[in-house]
């Protein structure tokens, strides 16, 4: 039962999504980029499980590192969670990842949508000032860090 938890935590959070476009001169992404899992830590490391027969290209944990582990050179997603009542990120341990992982993909804040009280929730215009101070601090650090939003949960017409 723990291994079926393990490989449907694993699962449940495949997606096709961001990408790094490959090499000029071929097709826009390779099989791999198109798709990549959310590793729920409460149930072990990316290293825990046989990622090479899944073929995913990427992966996120919900947190960022400095040093994350990236079996068979797949990417690791960095997300920086913004937090309702305006706490800024730690911001030395921010700079240490980032300076560590020129280029990265960097999301900021985790469903920030969300009812009161859940992941990343927080009215718009906190949102976006935790967003613009975040973006600007990492592309200060890094003009080739990749940088956009974390997920919204319903991407409604009114949301977009």
């Amino acid at each position: 039962m723990a291994a079926m938890l393990r490989r449907s935590a694993l699962a449940v959070c495949l997606a096709a999504a961001l990408v790094r476009p490959a090499a000029s001169g071929t097709d826009m992404y390779t099989d791999q980029q198109r798709f990549g899992v959310g590793v729920a830590r409460q149930y072990g490391e990316i290293t825990d499980y046989d990622v090479a027969s899944l073929r995913i290209g990427w992966y996120m944990d919900w947190s960022y590192q400095a040093a994350p582990p990236r079996p068979g050179e797949i990417d690791y997603v960095q997300l920086v969670r913004t937090h309702p009542n305006g706490s800024p990120p730690d911001w030395a341990s921010l700079a240490a990842a980032v300076r560590a992982n020129p280029g990265s993909w960097w999301l900021i804040g985790n469903e920030p949508d969300a009812r009161p009280g859940v992941m990343d929730s927080q009215p718009p215009a906190s949102y976006a000032a935790a967003y613009h101070a975040i973006y600007t601090f990492i592309k200060g650090l890094d003009e080739s860090a990749q940088v956009g939003p974390g997920g919204v949960i319903q991407p409604t017409p009114l949301r977009l």
